[in-house]
């Protein structure tokens, strides 16, 4: 039976995206090679119900200092999941998210969340001034935690097709908790799956100023304890859906003294005057690239293009103004020739 998933166009059009940024790999172009062939074989097994998925290939990465265990998929199946992902599970569950769920999406991420907090933190000091405080949230072990029961109950009860591959593909994790990082799917289940909390932030508790950044949460209270409040029926609802709250990153923090979320430190200055810079790591991992760069054979161009990009995005963060130059030099030191203003 063919199935939103298993439909010949979509499939194409997932395969067309897959590949995207992607075809410089082996395994990527031997499936090129002879890719309707194999698309075919893959709609003929998803519509037969004989689908199996390759097995992991996984590996460790160390990022911002942390280790994360990566489960990769082959080309063969992240064509599958982005013709699931694109057109049955994002059109389905987007519904039941609210406008303030940030990660991953068409037309927001990380740049998007950070915009809606300036305007919120704005909107908050024009009504109340620095008088308040920020409650900051994260889960333990986010996507190791993912429990596929309740998971699966959740998605399942919310979409229309393909059920049977959805099911599949979620308990194809081995245990009873946990999704690979590394494939589509197991970002969409990040985002969908704490649903309950931002229903209990906006609608039950009428958090007006509150978002979620897959497993980071940020609002806004007027008082301690309405943030104790909150921060209690938070731990709750993280029972409920077997999460954990990690609670060496829970804080509660005044408005005055200022708050780090998403890697971007805020706080108001003179005037109510919204102050933003990027943390100092974000810096040392450009001058640590920027020294690889010297090293290895690139042309002047990418070396170019990168460090142009970088900077373009720091630069939204004006207290972050004095480190950029520092980096500057750094660059005109290592590249003196390859003058990065320049295009041609």
């Amino acid at each position: 039976m063919i199935t939103r998933t298993s439909d010949a166009n979509h499939l194409i059009a997932a395969y067309q995206k897959s590949i995207k940024n992607s075809d410089w790999k082996t395994s990527v172009q031997h499936y090129e090679y002879k890719w309707l062939a194999n698309v075919a074989k893959t709609q003929k097994e998803l519509d037969l119900g004989i689908y199996e998925q390759l097995p992991f290939v996984e590996f460790d990465i160390s990022e911002r200092g942390h280790t994360r265990h990566i489960s990769s998929i082959h080309i063969k199946d992240r064509v599958v999941q982005r013709s699931l992902c694109d057109y049955v599970l994002t059109p389905d569950l987007q519904n039941y998210l609210i406008f303030d769920n940030g990660a991953s999406q068409v037309g927001k991420g990380v740049d998007f969340a950070r915009r809606r907090l300036e305007n919120y933190l704005r909107d908050y000091y024009k009504h109340y001034g620095t008088d308040g405080y920020i409650l900051l949230t994260d889960f333990h072990g986010f996507f190791a935690s993912l429990p596929h029961a309740k998971l699966e109950y959740q998605i399942l009860d919310r979409v229309e097709s393909d059920e049977d591959l959805i099911s599949y593909l979620i308990n194809i994790n081995e245990g009873t908790h946990g999704v690979g990082i590394g494939s589509q799917i197991s970002q969409i289940c990040g985002i969908f799956y704490p649903t309950p909390f931002d229903t209990l932030a906006k609608n039950v508790r009428s958090i007006h100023a509150y978002e979620r950044y897959m497993d980071d949460t940020i609002s806004m209270h007027r008082t301690k304890n309405q943030a104790k409040e909150t921060l209690d029926a938070f731990r709750q609802e993280s029972s409920y859906l077997d999460l954990e709250l990690n609670e060496n990153k829970v804080q509660i923090v005044p408005m005055s003294r200022g708050f780090t979320f998403l890697k971007v430190q805020y706080r108001f200055g003179e005037n109510g005057k919204l102050l933003m810079r990027l943390e100092n790591e974000a810096f040392r991992r450009e001058r640590r690239r920027l020294k690889r760069y010297k090293n290895i054979d690139l042309s002047p161009d990418i070396v170019k293009n990168s460090y142009r990009s970088w900077r373009g995005s720091v630069l939204k963060y004006s207290s972050s103004w004095s480190r950029v130059i520092e980096t500057d030099k750094l660059y005109t030191q290592l590249f003196p020739d390859w003058d990065w203003r320049i295009t041609k």
